[in-house]
């Protein structure tokens, strides 16, 4: 008994930590580059995986919205459209909650499509592991350049809320709706079953939500939960919400005593730990596509996988598996009516 417990509790702590990979790299990089607060950044990632944890009962992951902080990275868009951005998202997921829109997301976001998602997310994480693994220096640039204040309060300009919006709103808002929602209510039921019961688009739209609402108020950091993150955090040995809490409290205590240095410490993680992690993550989120049986689902979510790693853009990839779905379903509605005219004609 004793000996079960303790490879449980182990199995949680190391699961705990399965989805730094992704967190870590996109957090320094906007803290670096584009200036958020990284005291808020952190401390709102720690309550929100508190929460998740307590709430969902499952180990549900908090990562940043990636095509968001990939795009402002590029364009070095500066915090206080960060925190529009933020703040925007926030608005828009409220609203999916207080519409209940999960039906209709998905009747949109198809198993297949989902699958193909989930699979451009895999190739997506193999891919920069690799770039860790082989082609970076072997530790985490970091500016010692920080803000100033621990905490601070503010609402965004309306310029900074039409910017964010056009720049780093709409191109995310197809991966929130597929990845952070259906696809990880998805990868939930998938791995965790009947455990997972609290895990539905509307919850989820919730506690993004209210993550959100701190970004974007005290300019931390834009989070999803995301189909990947859970995935890795299976992988890595966590079952219960007790491993999320575990790494929300280790978070949050960081961030209590080091301040906006928070950052620091995590500036000193070996790349190539950060990329093994990301490669071991994307091999099974790719697996999940073996749950399709059908030859022409098969194929669909294959196409969207590959074209979003190809291309580095999943909105677009599933714009395209969008259309090709329907393409496929007006081929076998006409396929299926001439059948039909010919076996009347026949008779």
């Amino acid at each position: 008994m004793k000996t079960n417990f303790i490879r449980s509790a182990t199995s949680e702590f190391i699961g705990a930590f399965g989805d730094v990979g992704t967190l870590l790299p996109l957090l320094i990089a906007l803290v670096v580059i584009n200036g958020i607060n990284p005291f808020t950044a952190v401390l709102g990632v720690g309550m929100l995986y508190i929460f998740t944890g307590l709430y969902y009962k499952i180990p549900l992951p908090v990562q940043p919205l990636k095509a968001m902080a990939a795009i402002a990275i590029i364009s070095h868009a500066s915090a206080g459209i960060i925190a529009a951005a933020a703040l925007c998202m926030s608005l828009i997921l409220i609203l999916v909650a207080f519409f209940n829109l999960g039906s209709f997301l998905n009747r949109i976001f198809t198993k297949p499509i989902i699958r193909g998602i989930q699979l451009g997310v895999g190739l997506i994480l193999i891919k920069e592991g690799i770039i860790f693994l082989f082609f970076s220096s072997s530790l985490i640039g970091f500016n010692s350049r920080l803000p100033t204040s621990d905490f601070l309060l503010a609402l965004p300009s309306w310029e900074n809320l039409a910017a964010a919006f056009f720049l780093l709103v709409i191109p995310q808002i197809p991966l929130t709706f597929g990845n952070a929602l259906v696809a990880t209510e998805d990868a939930a039921r998938y791995y965790y079953g009947e455990k997972a019961r609290r895990v539905k688009i509307r919850s989820l739209s919730i506690s993004l939500a209210l993550g959100n609402l701190w970004a974007g108020l005290t300019g931390g950091l834009p989070v999803c939960h995301g189909s990947g993150g859970l995935t890795a955090h299976y992988k890595f040995g966590a079952r219960t919400g007790l491993a999320t809490v575990i790494f929300g409290v280790i978070l949050i205590a960081l961030a209590l005593v080091l301040g906006t240095k928070v950052i620091a410490v995590f500036s000193f993680i070996p790349l190539p730990i950060l990329g093994l992690t990301l490669c071991f993550v994307g091999i099974h989120h790719c697996l999940l596509i073996k749950s399709l049986r059908s030859r022409t689902e098969f194929s669909l979510a294959f196409a969207i996988g590959l074209l979003g790693a190809l291309t580095g853009n999943l909105s677009v990839a599933f714009i395209i598996g969008i259309c090709l779905r329907y393409i496929l379903m007006g081929v076998h509605f006409g396929l299926s009516n001439y059948q039909k005219i010919t076996v009347i004609k026949k008779a």
